[in-house]
């Protein structure tokens, strides 16, 4: 089998199986009793659906955390995706095949060719979900949760059978990024990472995008830490810079950020 379709899965229980893509997105597969939900569909390299398939034979809806090429990029394979409005700018202008060709230049340096070949074409653009949205898939539901910071629709999508959050990029096991154009100021995310404390008290774990293993629930109160240092002057990042841009990296604990010192309010 080529690297480009090259996915794999680790099976958490209670109907929770994360699959990881050929370049690294995790995605999550929710089982209920009627359908499932995909979370998130990564770069688009490789068939995803042919490999979910494999996984579960009940139909299937896709709900994108937000609006970002590697979460987003393997669209065209469903019929029934859902994104907040508020990211539907970055869908149309970053989920397109030349852009994901790029990206795919920036960062691959092995198999770079091969994952260009297994591209999937672009996926219309997803269906609006709102904040405080049920998705029912037959004796569970999911509840959407609007949580503006990677970007402005990015949403948290809430298991309460397993009282797990599924974060997308709002949380990482490596560094949250907040200093692109489209991230929110440090200010905002602040709020958010308040809120979900508030909202989601009862949680257990979260699932990230881009790490196959769970974090403890306590991880979004070491990121707002971690956040509120930054904004009380406290700390401040050094020097880094990505594939996809420049900022400064401020780390407390386990948690990190990356973030735009122009954009903290």
């Amino acid at each position: 089998m080529s690297a480009a379709h090259c996915f794999s899965h680790t099976d958490h229980g209670e109907g929770v199986i994360a699959v990881t893509a050929p370049m690294g997105e995790q995605m999550y597969l929710v089982l209920g009793s009627e359908r499932a939900a995909l979370i998130d569909t990564g770069m688009g390299v490789g068939s995803l659906r042919d490999y979910v398939s494999g996984l579960t034979s009940l139909p299937l809806t896709v709900i994108n955390t937000h609006g970002h090429p590697d979460h987003a990029g393997g669209n065209s394979e469903f019929d029934l995706c859902y994104l907040h409005p508020a990211d539907h700018k970055w869908f149309l202008s970053m989920c397109h095949a030349r852009y994901r060709q790029e990206d795919i230049r920036k960062i691959c340096t092995h198999n770079q060719q091969e994952y260009l070949n297994a591209l999937l074409p672009d996926g219309p653009i997803p269906l609006p979900v709102v904040d405080g949205a049920q998705i029912d898939l037959g004796k569970r539901s999911l509840l959407i949760s609007l949580t503006p910071g990677h970007t402005p629709g990015s949403i948290c999508v809430y298991d309460n059978t397993t009282r797990s959050l599924f974060a997308g990029d709002m949380l990482s096991g490596q560094s949250v990024w907040l200093y692109d154009e489209y991230s929110e100021s440090l200010q905002t995310y602040y709020h958010t990472l308040a809120q979900i404390q508030k909202d989601f008290a009862g949680a257990r774990c979260c699932y990230i995008g881009h790490q196959p293993g769970r974090l403890d629930f306590s991880a979004v109160r070491s990121t707002q830490i971690c956040v509120r240092r930054i904004l009380m002057h406290d700390a401040k990042g050094t020097f880094v810079k990505t594939f996809a841009g420049e900022g400064l990296r401020y780390s407390y604990g386990d948690s990190s950020i990356i973030y735009n010192p122009e954009r903290l309010f």
